[in-house]
């Protein structure tokens, strides 16, 4: 999908949700960005439009890695030339990819959110080793074999290449074999066992293909719904108090009430007066005629309030109101 077509729909998404018309648009109280964040986020959980089409596409990433031999793979592997791995690639496209590939190649940027979630996200799982990219694909950690033992891949003959080719079965057994341009000095024999043992823990399994796992899901296989809720986890906001709204003890409008009084984004008077909606002369509380009509004032310190808070903390039998709301209005900031 365009960029300008995911705008575009969630202008209609926005213009809903605040009661937006053509000729006539309302004050939004709080932003775009923090209403599509998750509930556990502090936001309403509508999700980004722009982040399910990323979702969408790093599914073609998945894809590519999981089915044998679709058609739409069969076309690609020739027309861009797919080599090393055939299980985690990076869609790397030219002048004349299709739109189609390019966007998908977009994914891979350096630096971008969505590249450092496919980068983590996703594991190849050694089966036979007939797709996988024995220096790139196999992971010490998170770095591939030629980063943890770049000595050992500057002296090997075949730089790329499927993991079966550096290594045969002698029986039912699989032994590994690395063709080096020499023998190793005394100062690279270190790395050069290290190496071997590593791969001494690797499972080579002559009857299973190898595939893609994605490490954030329990099941191992990709959602949408798993990317984005990986997206909002990189978000490191923690939301604790606005996301206490969101439990079902009341009508699902009283909660998005209390979201926005608990983002402080409930449009008193004080607060219209920031959007130019009011003079100063009337900002003063309708209730009390004593102080401004300020978010604090009107749910906690107007004596109409008080009393209110009060008769309600009666019925529930809590015996001391003020201790309650102030800890509830200084965790919220509306102490």
């Amino acid at each position: 999908m365009p960029v300008g077509v995911a705008q575009k729909l969630e202008k209609l998404q926005c213009n809903f949700l605040w009661g937006d018309e053509i000729e006539k648009r309302k004050l939004h109280a709080v932003d775009w960005i923090s209403v599509c964040k998750s509930k556990a986020k502090g936001g309403l959980g509508i999700g980004r439009m722009i982040d399910k089409n990323e979702g969408l596409l790093t599914k073609w990433v998945w894809r590519f890695g999981r089915e044998e031999s679709p058609l739409w793979k069969k076309v690609l592997r020739p027309k861009y030339a797919v080599k090393g791995s055939e299980v985690l690639w990076n869609w790397q496209s030219n002048v004349t990819a299709s739109f189609f590939v390019k966007t998908i190649a977009n994914l891979f940027k350096p630096e971008t959110k969505y590249a450092i979630l496919i980068k983590e996200g996703f594991k190849v799982v050694i089966g036979c080793g007939d797709k996988a990219d024995f220096w790139n694909d196999i992971k010490v950690g998170e770095r591939p074999l030629k980063e943890v033992f770049s000595r050992m891949y500057a002296l090997a003959v075949e730089k790329e290449g499927q993991v079966k080719k550096f290594g045969n079965w002698d029986s039912s057994i699989w032994r590994w074999e690395i063709k080096l341009r020499r023998l190793t000095f005394d100062w690279e024999k270190e790395q050069w066992n290290n190496l071997l043992s590593f791969l001494g823990g690797i499972t080579i399994r002559n009857s299973v293909k190898d595939s893609i796992a994605w490490k954030f899901s329990s099941n191992g296989l990709f959602s949408v719904g798993s990317f984005r809720m990986r997206l909002d986890e990189l978000d490191n906001e923690d939301q604790w108090l606005t996301r206490s709204s969101w439990h079902g003890f009341c009508p699902h409008k009283v909660e998005v009430f209390a979201w926005q009084l608990l983002r402080n984004r409930v449009l008193v008077r004080e607060v219209l007066q920031r959007f130019g909606c009011l003079q100063d002369s009337s900002l003063v509380c309708p209730l009390c005629n004593n102080g401004i009509e300020s978010i604090n004032h009107l749910f906690l310190h107007c004596h109409w309030t008080w009393d209110l808070w009060t008769r309600c903390m009666g019925w529930w039998n809590v015996s001391s109101c003020s201790m309650v709301l102030s800890k509830i209005g200084g965790r919220a900031g509306l102490g």
